[in-house]
């Protein structure tokens, strides 16, 4: 599968109208057209019912549309995410307290480990002493 394709299928199920797609996208219409047949070719599934107003979506059509906007957005994730990697610009902290500590004992660290990277992701959490230990033990 084609991953413009699948980029096609998404807009002109957005826009409910090839033309309106394809001006979205700056290609031609029988690009798009060409794009959108070969994706239904290859899942061998009609994704649309073309009508006099535009597209409509079928009911594999519709529910393809939602695995496949949710597959994209993982998608732009992972590439945006594999990026800030590569640039050393994000990882993961975790910081467990156990409520006798609490947060305010532990904010001001963790704002300057905030400060420290552009794309840092930390997760806070309270918990007990025994949830802590473990959860360090596991990673």
């Amino acid at each position: 599968m084609r991953l413009e394709d699948l980029d096609y299928f998404l807009a002109v199920a957005r826009a409910g109208h090839v033309g309106r797609a394809a001006d979205g996208m700056g290609i031609s219409q029988p690009a798009l057209t060409k794009g959108i047949r070969r994706l239904e070719d290859e899942l061998k599934l009609q994704l649309f019912v073309r009508t006099p107003k535009g597209m409509e979506l079928t009911m594999p059509g519709k529910a393809f549309y939602q695995r496949s906007l949710q597959a994209r957005r993982e998608l732009d994730e992972a590439l945006r995410e594999a990026g800030d990697l590569h640039r050393g610009s994000v990882g993961l902290v975790r910081v467990g307290v156990t409520p006798v500590v609490g947060g305010a004992g532990v904010q001001p660290g963790l704002c300057r480990v905030d400060g420290a990277a552009t794309r840092r992701k930390n997760q806070r959490c309270g918990s007990t002493q025994r949830c802590v230990d473990s959860g360090v033990a596991s990673g």
